[in-house]
Parts: C-alpha cells; structure tokens; sequence
C-alpha cells in the first residue's frame, strides 16, 4: 500500500500496533494496543509510515529515521549514509528493493546500497508524500502533483498536475487510485479520471483489493470501480482535521487513524479508541 504524510498531517505519535488489527475486536476488550517507544528501540517517535517486506520484516518510517524490526527491538537503518531523515513515504519494489520517500529525495535500494533520485533526474518535485507500485512503475506523490518512474525516467502525470498527494493504492483490477487536495483520480488502463473533486485524505483497496475504501474529511466512502456503493459517516469528535490513514482488515471493520484517536467502523456501529483502551496519544498518522 502507498501511504503517504504531507506535512499538515503529522502528529505526535509512539508507534502504535493494533492487535484489534491482527487477531479481531473480541480478544482485545481490556488492552487492544501494544506501545512502541526509544525503550523499544525507536529513537523518533512520529510514525508515518508503516510497511512489512517480502521477509515479513517490519519497517517504520518517522520523523526522525528509517527503523526496522530486528527480534523484539527495532535499529535505525541509514538511509543514504544520512540517519535522522524524515520519512514521509515507503514502498516495495517487486525484487524486495525498498523505495523510500523523504522531504528532500526518493531513494531505492536496501542498507547499505541506496541510489538518490531528485531533480538532477527529473523529480522536480522535493517532498515524496506516496508511493505505491505496479508492474515495472512506480507511482510517486509529492506536493506538487504525481510522477510515473519507468525505464529509469520520471513522467509528471499532467492529468493530476499541481495538486498535493495525499495517499495512492492499487486494486486487484489494476487500477491505480489517488487521493488528493483536488479529489479523487483513478488510472483504468490509460485513461485518468476524475471521480470526486472533494478532497481525500486516504485510501485503503481492503481484503482482495475488489472495494477500494476513501477517506473524505467527514466519512469513508466504498467505490467498486467508478461506482459509488457505500458511505459510513465519522463520528462527530473524530472530525478534526480529516482522517490520516485508512485500513480495513479480513474482517471488514474500516479502521481510521484520526487526530482524537482510531475509529473502528462495523457496519452502522463505530467505536473510538484512545488513551483510556492503552493508546498513549490520540493522533494516528499510520495503520
């Protein structure tokens, strides 16, 4: 999934995992949330990005460093030769290869061996907010419209120029979708079209990636291709701001990162966990 943070979305976040997420609601009644901090091993504590590789290793991105989960604890992984980057957006190439996003370059590789693309290479666009994969392209989101990497070139993509790029995902149709200041856009083969023109925040292709899941400012919205199937409305205290991240489980409950904490949306049923269910802190950037 490509999961991307600008800037206006950061929060003061220690990595939070939900094992609501991994094992369902009935099991975690009492302390549904596991808390990550430097006595863990991360030596930032703004998550923005979450994503596991081909080895089921964990990556976090922060505002502060590239960290990894190595057994219980997670290290810092240079990237570059640089610690300390603020990573904005992760992705993974088809052959295990890590794309990693920051305020100032994209880069590609694994520790140790990493290859920098900017400007000098055709991304006139500093701050990489998403990524996400498909085939031999790399879709990349910044502030200042989308990019298409292939056959070592960057393309802007003219049909979302200028708008900043919130999230993008795929779905088992092989369309490519964005969220943005300027709406909804979808990618069906080679043709870009425009599906909303209200801002989105995030977005989620769920179980299978046949239901693409979007994050509007006040509610979660279903589309199964162009078609508009269903729409969930966020609890009135969960609208500050706009939803930060989207994520719907095997069971189908759409889970929310919002800035007064995670909603968790079954059917017409929603439920809002923070500080008091043993989350530390109320703003989720990432799912």
């Amino acid at each position: 999934m490509g999961k991307g943070r600008p800037p206006a979305r950061r929060g003061i976040l220690g990595l939070v995992v939900g094992l609501a997420l991994l094992s369902g609601t009935a099991n975690a009644q009492h302390r549904p949330f596991i808390h990550y901090d430097a006595t863990s091993g991360l030596r930032q504590l703004v998550a923005q990005q979450i994503i596991e590789d081909h080895e089921r290793r964990l990556w976090v991105g922060t505002e502060g460093g590239l960290h990894r989960r190595d057994g219980d604890r997670f290290v810092e992984v240079p990237v570059g030769g640089k610690t300390g980057l603020s990573i904005e957006s992760l992705a993974l190439n088809p052959d295990g290869q890590l794309w990693v996003g920051t305020l100032g370059h994209l880069y590609l590789g694994q520790p140790g061996q990493w290859r920098r693309f900017g400007r000098a290479e055709g991304l006139d666009a500093p701050f990489v907010s998403a990524l996400v994969t498909l085939g031999d392209t790399l879709w990349v989101g910044t502030a200042r419209g989308l990019y298409a990497y292939r056959e070592g070139e960057f393309h802007a993509v003219a049909e979302v120029a200028e708008a900043r790029i919130y999230d993008l995902e795929t779905d088992s149709a092989g369309r490519v979708w964005v969220a943005s200041t300027e709406g909804l856009y979808q990618r069906d083969g080679d043709r870009w079209r425009q599906l909303s023109a209200e801002p989105v925040f995030g977005l989620d292709a769920g179980p299978g990636g046949r239901l693409m899941w979007v994050g509007f400012k006040s509610r979660v919205a279903g589309y199964d291709g162009q078609r508009l199937l269903r729409t969930s409305k966020l609890p009135t205290e969960a609208r500050t701001g706009h939803p930060r991240d989207l994520l719907v489980d095997r069971s189908g409950v759409i889970w929310t990162g919002t800035q007064p904490g995670v909603v968790e949306m079954t059917g017409d049923r929603t439920r809002r966990w923070g500080p008091i269910n043993g989350q530390p802190l109320s703003i989720v950037n990432s799912l």
